[in-house]
């Protein structure tokens, strides 16, 4: 959501300090203050009714020794967090001279507080289900690991900070992250210890090994190359955004690790999701261990762009088909030989009828119809988007405001695209989003990975089409560097859907069934596009602190989501609006990749609603 670049863009820089420190105290606000809050009186209320409970002796020990865990462990390391944040907003100096560097900052509250605090909503709903308690111990390491990253993340921040090292460059991002991960293992090793003594187990360690890892790449590759190198992947990332993102991936890859540990040394080891679930996520951590294949064979190896990709399918593959060879997943398929079990799944996966109450009537249809679907609408929008290039570039002087209404097309078009079928078929939109998340990460390792290369004719022609999209985020993408919004903006519609998914058997909340799935589409398809549509044509007041948002763009973002909500009849909107006006400030305060943050701190407000 933008508001008039020339008026208000980076010349309208912040004044005095009451005016530097205002936004980033609200996002601190959004993101920590209020979701701790809500955490608190989850947890008050919870245990009033756990021990006026007396019915089950036994279950209700069970829940008191969980609160306890809760209540004194993670609650005190979220609360010392938060409160180190504000010490270090309070702290700001902001001496950067770069003033596109300055206007994005560190990222240093959302990338302490946003995973760790969406864990620990998750957590807490699954607490109070007996249905779920089983799972409460996997759950409590996810949140253990991320809240001992978050915790040495803004401590890494703030020593840096008191050493005069606040300059937002990336050099200091990676002087942040190259402290950050020493301190991290060193909490790690004392929850180990302490976890020893209490009967514990290790995979918060193995979560917490794998997120340290990607920490240190972040730190390593900035400071044994050379700063001035604008094709480095970490210019795509504040340090802060990419704790957000490192933090998911090592949830992701972990727990792949763990199942399949399991699945080996028990041939009935229960899986509580379901196989495409799996698939995609096999799909995913493939893709993962795919790119960091292709950045060391690309630079140590020098080995072309053809085999470098061609490892990345290849490891997706054998990813995928290391799934299918589980008991929980190959269960009731007889495989013929010869062919991938991967091609025979995804064939029998979309042969399935779904079954659809269109006006009292049941319709049934197989999922090619929805292959279909997209099909025609990415084929209608072609033309359309064609028009876009020539418009975004007919006018140099307005090219940053077209930009901005040109990007928010393709917000759209993810509405069209994805709205209905979420609503129709949620697994199959599940799966998708993987599939999509897959693809335009190996487009990405085209575009990057051959740019500049005489054989890189497809590289250039995607860079051409991409350069004329691109905004402050991705602004080095245009010579070579990594675009990141376009895969931020899949991820970000998927994850409240892929978390909906997890929490579906836990309680029948209104929220959690008929608003989470479609949160991410939500906020980035309605509210974050009428907003930008706003601001740049009517916003005349800006928010203080040099933001490119405007009053009028945020008023027009929550309206419109609120409306959209009331006009199909969704019941209680009072939570709802609360949900929506947070999310709406958390918008117009940050200055990080909103593509990602917003669907992440609206999911973690609903479950938190909802529990």
């Amino acid at each position: 959501m933008k508001a008039t670049i020339n008026k208000h863009g980076v010349d309208s820089m912040p004044r005095n300090y009451i005016d530097k420190i205002s936004m980033p105290v609200l996002e601190w606000i959004c993101v920590a203050a209020i979701p701790l809050y809500l955490c608190n009186t989850i947890i008050v209320r919870w245990r009033t009714e756990t021990l006026q409970s007396t019915t089950h002796y036994d279950d209700n020990m069970f829940l008191q020794s969980i609160l306890s865990n809760i209540s004194q462990s993670i609650l005190v390391i979220l609360g010392v967090t938060a409160l180190l944040s504000i010490i270090a907003i309070f702290g700001m100096t902001n001496k950067s001279n770069n003033q596109k560097q300055q206007l994005r900052g560190n990222g240093f509250v959302i990338g302490s507080h946003l995973i760790p605090i969406m864990y620990f909503a998750l957590l807490l709903l699954y607490c109070q289900n007996a249905d779920t308690l089983q799972y409460t111990n996997s759950g409590l390491q996810h949140v253990m690991y991320s809240s001992c990253g978050g915790l040495a993340f803004i401590v890494s921040y703030i020593w840096l900070q008191r050493k005069g090292n606040e300059n937002v460059t990336l050099e200091n991002h990676a002087a942040v992250m190259q402290l950050c991960w020493k301190v991290y293992l060193v909490l790690l090793l004392c929850y180990q210890v302490y976890r020893e003594f209490t009967r514990g187990f290790p995979s918060c360690m193995l979560f917490g090994i794998i997120h340290i890892s990607m920490i240190g790449c972040y730190s390593t590759a900035v400071l044994n190359t050379r700063l001035d190198d604008q094709k480095q992947w970490q210019n795509a990332f504040t340090c802060g955004e990419w704790m957000v993102v490192s933090n998911l991936t090592a949830s992701v890859i972990g727990d792949f690790m763990l199942h399949h540990y399991y699945s080996s040394l028990y041939d009935d080891y229960p899986d509580r999701f379901s196989a495409h679930t799996r698939i995609a996520q096999a799909g995913l951590v493939g893709c993962f261990v795919g790119v960091a294949y292709c950045q060391v064979t690309s630079r140590i190896l020098h080995q072309g762009i053809i085999g470098s990709l061609a490892g990345v399918v290849g490891i997706v593959i054998g990813f995928l088909e290391m799934t299918l060879g589980l008991p929980s997943t190959s269960q009731n398929n007889n495989w013929m030989p010869l062919i991938p079990r991967s091609i025979q799944w995804l064939l029998k996966f979309l042969s399935n009828e779904v079954r659809v109450e269109i006006g009292g009537s049941v319709v049934h249809f197989q999922r090619y119809a929805i292959l279909g679907y997209w099909g025609l609408v990415l084929i209608a929008s072609i033309p359309l988007t064609m028009k876009l290039c020539k418009w975004v570039e007919a006018d140099e002087a307005m090219k940053k405001r077209r930009v901005v209404l040109a990007r928010k097309f393709f917000h759209l078009v993810a509405v069209i695209l994805f709205t209905p079928i979420t609503w129709i078929d949620s697994d199959m939109m599940a799966l998708s989003y993987a599939v999509a998340t897959t693809l335009l990460m190996i487009l990405e390792i085209v575009r990057c990975y051959s740019f500049g290369e005489e054989h890189g004719s497809i590289s250039l022609s995607l860079n051409s089409f991409y350069k004329i999209f691109l905004d402050e985020k991705d602004s080095l993408a245009a010579d070579g560097g990594l675009a990141i919004t376009h895969i931020t903006l899949i991820v970000g519609c998927a994850m409240p859907l892929w978390v909906s998914q997890i929490v579906n058997d836990t309680d029948e909340s209104n929220l959690l069934v008929h608003l989470l799935p479609f949160v991410g589409v939500l906020v980035l398809g309605i509210g974050d596009s009428a907003g930008a549509i706003a601001g740049i044509k009517f916003g005349s007041h800006p928010w203080p602190g040099g933001s490119s948002r405007t009053l009028e763009g945020s008023l027009c973002m929550f309206v419109s989501m609120f409306a959209l909500l009331y006009f199909v009849g969704f019941d209680g909107l009072f939570k709802v609006g609360t949900v929506l006006a947070i999310v709406t400030l958390f918008e117009a305060s940050t200055s990080q990749i909103d593509n990602l943050c917003l669907p992440l701190a609206g999911t973690s407000l609903v479950v938190l609603f909802a529990a």
